[in-house]
């Protein structure tokens, strides 16, 4: 063996490497040390076996296709396939082969790398699990080189704008998104390249219809962008806004018209605030009175068009609608609505640069309407939900003011009812509450005592005062009993006025409430002047002491109902009364009278009677026997 042979055995022993010799039919020829040792086969397993016992299954084919180019001079360069090893496992090899046709041999090198492809195969794991994590995020995410270009962005960003990735990466951002030129999304980024400094932002997107809070961060190849899609926290935000600003509105309206008589006032306030809490540009607000609506407040509208809507239900119009059907009624474009199809009422609305209107109906407690709330727009609109929500509370408000207003004034007019019927009965009331000894009059209790509302003070001294020195006694009697005892009594006695007048009173009471320990507290009742009916009664008294100067009738019967007496009046009036006695149209209901005398044990009883076409006051008193 020759010099260069034993230094090329040299090569051949120690190789790390696999060197073998493979014919032209796929057969080992024979093999280097290095096969055994990373392979565990030694040379005599080897040597005369096809390579395709030893290939993994699934490379086989690949390796064959590439074995068969070997007869026409092909060289392999870094050819990978598995092989098995002797203990099962398998390894890499990367092949390296130059065929020499003349020889019928192969000469083959092949490199382990096994662990090579294990740290790729780990830094594919890797590379997908941190793709699948970017992939994840929610937020938008993309890297910008110093040259502006993508040079990875998230499945997230892409889709936002109907595109993927790939369609990103290389490109540049501003040519991406020129819109974006000259905005503060631009100014950011641009200081983040250049001072190399965090910013965090808020804009609403270019491209989409979302508010977005940007984070920009310096990395090594330029800036990395997280953008996080912020738009229901600002729908959140500008719906609590808004919610806040409408129930200030609100609350300074019940407010101010608390303070205020002004109902003119109240109504304008209210238009106001509706028009703000829906965005619209114009507004009605109508009273329901009479079965008719008459707008009392408006904003943003002209003459003319009011003029027009006076009488709502005579044209064609929202508010006429939503009287009719009692709820609310929305017309988001009047061109489109059949409501106004060839109608005077669509050239009005035009004229006043009315496109969409809603009508909300201001409803009582009890489900009456008190009118129509209205708020127009001037360009199509569908009323956003919360807005609708907002105005549902400011009409409840509403009506509950129109409500108040109403029972006020009917209270008013009730008031002035009871006071002029007090006035005509001369009649008044009361309240004593006997623990703090406050007293309340009506103005009826004011005439009847001849006193100055305004500058006297009633209480009970000053009540005992007003009474008749030989009266006081008998009226305080019945006071204290009802103040121990409770229950409710009636009195006349006479009062002295301030003038020195002499009037007859007629006074029930009552006790209405107790305390906690079972006293009386509160005491009311009325107090009426008979001072006229009280005359009457002595007149009548006086004259029927002497019957026959007497100018009115007067007729004296036994308890039998036989006629004992008639003075010349009687005769005069009724010349057949002697003989119809009772039945006589003047003593009807004699019996009856005389009855309830007798259970009253009263002496005296007045009864109005028609005789003929004339009417006459008849007063029955107890005579000595009759």
């Amino acid at each position: 063996m020759g010099n260069e042979q034993r230094q090329m055995m040299k090569f051949w022993e120690l190789s790390l490497d696999i060197l073998c010799l493979v014919s032209f039919d796929n057969r080992f020829r024979d093999v280097n040390p290095a096969f055994e040792r990373i392979l565990g086969y030694p040379k005599e397993e080897v040597v005369g076996k096809a390579i395709s016992d030893f290939i993994h299954v699934e490379d086989l084919a690949g390796s064959l296709d590439e074995a068969s180019l070997h007869p026409s001079g092909h060289i392999a360069h870094e050819f990978q396939n598995r092989y098995r090893c002797k203990d099962g496992s398998y390894k890499w090899l990367s092949w390296n082969s130059v065929p020499v046709p003349e020889e019928d041999l192969i000469y083959a090198i092949a490199r382990d790398i096994t662990h090579l492809k294990s740290s790729e195969e780990a830094l594919m794991r890797s590379n997908q699990r941190i793709s699948e994590i970017l992939d994840s995020i929610q937020e938008d995410f993309y890297v910008l080189d110093h040259d502006w270009v993508l040079v990875y962005t998230s499945k997230n960003f892409a889709s936002r704008i109907g595109k993927e990735p790939k369609d990103f990466v290389g490109s540049n951002i501003w040519d991406m998104f020129p819109k974006q030129l000259g905005t503060a999304y631009e100014k950011n980024l641009r200081a983040v390249m250049e001072k190399r400094e965090i910013r965090r932002f808020e804009l609403a997107g270019k491209y989409t219809n979302a508010y977005y809070s940007i984070a920009v961060f310096p990395s090594a190849e330029g800036i990395t962008v997280l953008g996080n899609d912020i738009t229901e926290r600002k729908r959140d935000e500008d719906r609590r806004g808004r919610d806040l600003d409408a129930l200030t509105r609100m609350h300074t309206l019940a407010s101010e018209t608390l303070k205020t008589e002004d109902f003119e006032f109240a109504m304008q306030a209210i238009m106001d605030t509706s028009v703000a809490v829906m965005r619209a540009d114009k507004g009605t607000l109508q009273l329901f009175e009479n079965q008719t609506l008459r707008i009392v407040a408006s904003h943003g509208h002209l003459t003319p068009f009011l003029r027009f809507f006076s009488e709502a239900e005579h044209v064609a119009s929202v508010c006429g609608e939503a009287t009719r059907r009692g709820e609310r009624v929305i017309v988001d474009d009047v061109e489109q609505s059949p409501l106004f199809a060839g109608t005077e009422s669509l050239k009005v609305l035009h004229k006043a640069c009315v496109r969409s209107v809603q009508s909300t109906p201001l409803m009582s407690h009890t489900g009456r309407l008190l009118g129509i709330l209205t708020t127009q727009h001037g360009h199509p609109t569908v009323p956003d939900t919360d807005d609708l929500r907002r105005l549902d509370l400011l009409a409840r408000l509403a009506s509950d003011i129109i409500e108040r207003k109403q029972a006020e004034e009917a209270l008013k007019e009730s008031e002035h009812g009871l006071i002029e019927a007090q006035r005509l009965a001369q009649l008044g009331s009361w309240q004593w509450d006997v623990q703090s000894g406050k007293v309340r009059w009506s103005d009826g209790m004011y005439v009847i005592f001849g006193v100055d509302k305004e500058t006297f003070v009633p209480d009970i001294p000053a009540f005992t005062d007003f009474i008749h020195a030989e009266d006081r006694q008998s009226v305080a009697e019945i006071m204290n009993r009802l103040t121990t005892q409770g229950g409710s009594d009636s009195a006349d006695f006479r009062i002295v006025r301030p003038d020195g007048s002499i009037r007859f009173i007629h006074a029930e009471g009552e006790i209405k409430s107790f305390d906690e320990s079972g006293k009386p507290s509160l005491m009311i009742g009325v107090d009426q002047d008979i001072t006229e009916r009280k005359k009457a009664e002595a007149e009548i008294a006086y004259r029927a002491t002497f019957p026959e100067l007497n100018p009115s009738p007067v007729v004296e019967l036994e308890a039998t109902g036989s006629i004992v007496y008639m003075n010349p009046a009687a005769k005069a009036l009724f010349p057949n009364l002697a003989t119809l006695k009772i039945m006589h149209p003047y003593l009807v209901g004699w019996h009856a009278m005389v009855n309830e005398i007798r259970a009253e044990d009263t002496g005296y009883r007045t009864k109005d009677v028609k005789v003929g076409d004339s009417w006459y006051e008849q007063a029955i008193t107890r005579g000595p026997s009759s």
